[in-house]
């Protein structure tokens, strides 16, 4: 392509910056504009009272993803941004009582004498050597050059394919004999947003990776990785504009002209990338009448992931717990209830602390927990009004008493309502497309209106850094590309 062009990247988030360096280390004029005062999205931080908390994002998964991005954007991720080892991951506390907690090296501890623990850690180790494979083709280079295709699947993993035929509930049924080791192993996955019997027997590769790869934090929080990829784009001479709300992607003669930016008018440019999903950049960015209906109507139907009700809490005591994560969750059979909680009284949920492994988030001899309760997703972000969301936060504050001393120094509220117009997600879709979608579920990179092109169109619950970093570099290729058709 003509590298003299300008290309404007809308959001500041971690597909926004990956595509953003990607283009200016190409030799492209990038200009990002991003609503916000700062950059980062969901996976920015924020310090109240000398409390970091998170905006969103609450480890990492898959480093070796991230090194390739990194590489992609000329920086060397192990001296940019070092990481610090989660050992003992996470706990999951079964409605019976029983504690399951899973360490590194696949150790299981149990508070419940009838788990046979050395039987559940052979069986995670028959997990982990039946699915580790595939999880290698996802780190394969000819993958990580470019957007998953049916063609690459196939050529990669296709001794894999019967894998993919189960659900998610019949595949932890046929690897776990214990149905309260079994229960705990779901409930790891109940961030996804979906009932095991909805999503794909692959979905447990996220539980893999973090059993397998382990889980991490980046030296300072999670704030760092943003921060980091800011820098990249300073280096490689990108543009990022704050407080610089994209109100309109402008068309001219069906293709992009420009875009009407708040404080700078219109700016002339020859491609666009859009973080804003799929949802906001068809919905609300482009002129209705100039659209496909096609693809209107596939925005339309397209399945919306799950919401959050988020409760942070910086106290000046040290919590007692050992696990970075921990779940609380409902029976098997009533897994349904997770989400679909019959009040707002809190019940189930989980919370991370995130003071485990990096005690100088707080101030010393304090600690943060980050509490997120299982809520209806089938609500409108709407119907979080102040008084709704203080009485959740209550009921979760009285329940989290009851398991852990509380001496609470700072407190932050983010309900669905919160999350839509802080973070701007979609109807307070914390993932934006739901993970029961699918990787062939998403919007293509190249959109068929040219000149656009999409990015960090979902997280990737459990991949969500990684996979939002990559899905920019795609479309910065798929961009680049497009210049010499």
């Amino acid at each position: 392509m003509n590298n003299d062009r300008t290309v404007a990247v809308i959001g500041a988030g971690v597909a926004g910056l990956s595509a953003a360096s990607y283009l200016a280390r190409q030799g492209c004029a990038v200009k990002v504009f991003e609503a916000a005062s700062t950059a980062g999205g969901s996976c920015a931080d924020t310090n109240v009272a000398g409390y970091v908390f998170n905006q969103g994002a609450q480890y990492l998964i898959l480093p070796a993803m991230l090194d390739h991005v990194f590489a992609k954007l000329g920086s060397d991720r192990a001296r940019a941004l070092p990481l610090r080892r989660v050992s003992t991951p996470q706990t999951v506390f079964l409605a019976d009582g029983t504690a399951i907690t899973l360490g590194e090296n696949l150790r299981v501890a149990s508070s419940n004498a009838r788990i046979d623990t050395s039987l559940a850690q052979e069986e995670l180790k028959r997990m982990v050597d039946r699915w580790q494979p595939l999880l290698r083709v996802l780190l394969d280079d000819d993958v990580l050059r470019g957007p998953l295709s049916y063609r690459t699947l196939l050529e990669k993993s296709w001794m894999h394919l019967p894998k993919f035929v189960r659900t998610l509930e019949a595949e932890l049924h046929a690897l776990f004999s214990d149905p309260l080791f079994r229960t705990s192993m779901a409930g790891l996955l109940l961030f996804a947003g979906a009932h095991p019997r909805q999503l794909p027997a692959p979905s447990i590769i996220a539980l893999v990776s973090m059993l397998a790869d382990g889980m991490a934090l980046p030296e300072g929080g999670m704030g760092r990785i943003p921060e980091a990829l800011q820098e990249t784009l300073r280096q490689n001479g990108g543009e990022l504009f704050l407080n610089s709300e994209v109100k309109r992607i402008v068309l001219r003669n069906g293709r992009v002209s420009a875009v009407e930016v708040e404080g700078h008018g219109n700016t002339e440019i020859q491609s666009v990338i859009s973080t804003a999903s799929a949802f906001i950049t068809y919905g609300t960015l482009l002129p209705v009448d100039q659209q496909p209906k096609r693809l209107r109507r596939r925005v339309q139907r397209a399945p919306l992931s799950v919401k959050a009700f988020c409760l942070q809490l910086g106290l000046s005591n040290v919590i007692d717990t050992g696990s970075h994560l921990n779940y609380v969750i409902p029976s098997m059979e009533h897994l349904g209830q997770y989400f679909a909680p019959r009040s707002s009284r809190f019940a189930y949920g989980y919370y991370s602390v995130p003071t485990v492994v990096m005690p100088e988030l707080a101030p010393q001899g304090g600690s943060i927990v980050e509490l997120y309760s299982a809520i209806r997703s089938d609500e409108p972000a709407s119907d979080w009004d102040e008084g709704r969301s203080r009485n959740v936060a209550d009921s979760a504050t009285r329940w989290l008493a009851h398991r852990h001393e509380l001496r609470i120094v700072a407190t932050r509220i983010r309900s669905p309502r919160d999350f839509q117009q802080q973070l701007r997600l979609h109807q307070g879709a914390v993932y934006g497309l739901s993970p029961t979608a699918g990787a062939f579920g998403l919007f293509p990179h190249r959109s068929q209106i040219p000149g656009l092109f999409l990015a960090g169109q979902t997280t990737y619950p459990g991949f969500g850094i990684p996979t939002s970093a990559l899905s920019g570099i795609y479309s910065a290729n798929a961009l680049l590309s497009a210049g010499h058709d």
